[in-house]
């Protein structure tokens, strides 16, 4: 089980210490696929709701285009806390490795998906490197070797955890860039991180996902809902943990 987990973090690290001007994108891409999708979920499962779009950047950046028919606080707080849910569910399949096989399908389903639907409209880079992440999985999930398979899918978890980690500055931040006009009556969803576009024709600011949390509250000040996502991540990462500890002590003592 620790392994495999040494094995992944083993991999993780080593990319990003060689191939850092690939590896750190990419893992930055990872995070801002499943965060974006986090956003667009409630939009889609809303009566009201439509997703119109979905953009992902090299930078780390995104959003989601949509009608904005769902609740603010669902539609934010699920972009939010969906990569970590998503992190702590890996984790415990792979190190537990119960499901593997179909694990690493669903992720290769997910992911190709993202690139073709999403991938392919702004910039190839994001489509190939969603691909990168899409393709390993469908392999792996073929291979007979459960230690290689838990492996490939603490590989994802880490990088996720990574990107995770990578955000909490995000939650200090109240106003972000956003990119060309939007057509009336439709909604951006707030976006993974602060945007590196320089145009100042082509971009503007509208409030980041902990912005429109407080302002969802009625409060003027982000400390307090900064503070609520921190605790839901800590309980994601104590629930993890207590999941893995519980499996081991009933059916592996």
């Amino acid at each position: 089980m620790l392994l495999a987990l040494a094995l992944a973090a083993g991999a993780v690290y080593l990319a990003e210490v060689f191939w850092t001007d690939i590896a750190t994108p990419a893992r930055s891409l990872l995070y801002t696929v499943i965060h974006e999708n986090g956003h667009a979920i409630p939009e889609v499962l809303s009566q009201d709701g439509e997703v119109l779009e979905i953009f992902f950047n090299m930078d780390g950046s995104g959003y989601v285009l949509s009608t904005g028919g769902s609740d603010t606080m669902l539609r934010v707080g699920l972009g939010l806390m969906l990569p970590v849910l998503v992190a702590a569910l890996l984790t415990v399949l792979g190190l537990l490795r119960f499901g593997l096989a179909i694990t690493l399908g669903l992720i290769f389903i997910v992911l190709f998906w993202q690139a073709v639907f999403f991938g392919r409209e702004h910039d190839m880079r994001v489509f190939w490197t969603i691909c990168y992440w899409a393709l390993p999985a469908l392999i792996v999930a073929f291979c007979p070797w459960p230690l290689l398979r838990s492996t490939a899918v603490l590989i994802y978890a880490v990088a996720l955890t990574l990107g995770v980690i990578d955000a909490l500055p995000y939650l200090h931040v109240e106003y972000v860039d956003r990119p060309a006009p939007f057509t009336a009556g439709m909604e951006p969803a707030p976006q993974a991180a602060p945007s590196s576009i320089q145009s100042p024709e082509r971009a503007y600011k509208i409030p980041s996902d902990i912005r429109e949390l407080a302002d969802y509250w009625g409060a003027e000040e982000i400390a307090q809902p900064r503070r609520y996502i921190h605790a839901l991540m800590i309980a994601c990462a104590l629930l993890a943990a207590a999941a893995i500890i519980s499996f081991n002590l009933r059916y592996r003592s």
